[in-house]
């Protein structure tokens, strides 16, 4: 039996246990995709990595890192990640379609479309899957049954406006002009800022020579988007040359020529 000692003033030690601190970074998805949305790429690629470092079968890692690798052009990562993500979940509709894309990007057109429809056979009802096989006989020339692929999607979903503008691309093809114009129309009263449209309208007025419409459609597709709008300038440069506005017609090529000049430099 322990005595106590008067004077002695006892010292309780506890056993101390190391404990190994996991400094490594965590990576967040949720920051990651926050700041991949303010376009900061490296920044979130390092967030998705972490993750995936500590959790190698993170799907939403794959899928987010795999978003941002396209975004970038790095097209062969971005494959790699949506691949994954497939091999980790067969089911995911999301993962078939992102793949797809990025094959169709490539012009993997057999991928692509092997993605589309394994997405269509896991999901009969996803619009998005029939846009894509749209988009793949567009490029495959098979204008008859892309118009059968992206109506099914407008079935689905009347508002989709990538169905809508590939549509439109398919009856052009075609020389279906009535009906382009009509799926380019249905696309502005949806969203009436679409700079595509415009200029899709102005290609179907100027075939249809109807010069001031053409005009008008040109201007509005150049005034919303004055950055990516070559085409649209060209096209309002013919029309105007075809209702004999020389001197405009003249100041918009010279202005084509140099902007093209400047983005060769």
């Amino acid at each position: 039996m322990t005595q106590f000692v008067p004077g002695i003033e006892r010292v309780f030690t506890p056993d101390i246990k190391r404990v190994e601190v996991d400094i490594s970074p965590r990576g967040d998805i949720k920051q990651g995709q926050e700041l991949a949305k303010a376009t900061k790429f490296d920044e979130a690629l390092k967030e998705f990595d972490a993750v995936l470092k500590e959790d190698p079968t993170s799907i939403k890692a794959h899928l987010s890192a795999g978003n941002v690798k396209y975004k970038q052009k790095q097209y062969q990562d971005a494959i790699a990640h949506f691949e994954a993500a497939i091999r980790l979940d067969p089911i995911s509709t999301n993962a078939y379609l992102r793949a797809a894309r990025v094959h169709l990007e490539q012009g993997g057109v057999e991928q692509a479309l092997e993605h589309f429809q394994n997405a269509l056979k896991l999901d009969p009802n996803l619009a998005m899957a029939y846009v894509g096989l749209g988009q793949v006989l567009l490029k495959q020339e098979n204008f008859n049954e892309a118009v059968q692929q992206l109506t099914k999607a407008l079935r689905i979903n009347p508002r989709l406006l990538a169905a809508r503008k590939r549509l439109a691309q398919a009856y052009d093809h075609q020389e279906k002009h009535s009906e382009a114009a009509a799926q380019l129309k249905a696309v502005l009263r949806i969203k009436p800022t679409d700079a595509n449209a415009y200029a899709g309208m102005g290609k179907i007025y100027f075939i249809q020579q109807n010069y001031n419409a053409a005009r008008e459609a040109f201007k509005k597709a150049i005034a919303l988007e004055p950055e990516s709008s070559s085409n649209a300038q060209l096209g309002l440069a013919v029309s105007l040359i075809e209702e004999e506005k020389i001197e405009e017609a003249s100041a918009i090529l010279a202005k084509v020529a140099l902007d093209s000049s400047k983005n060769e430099e």
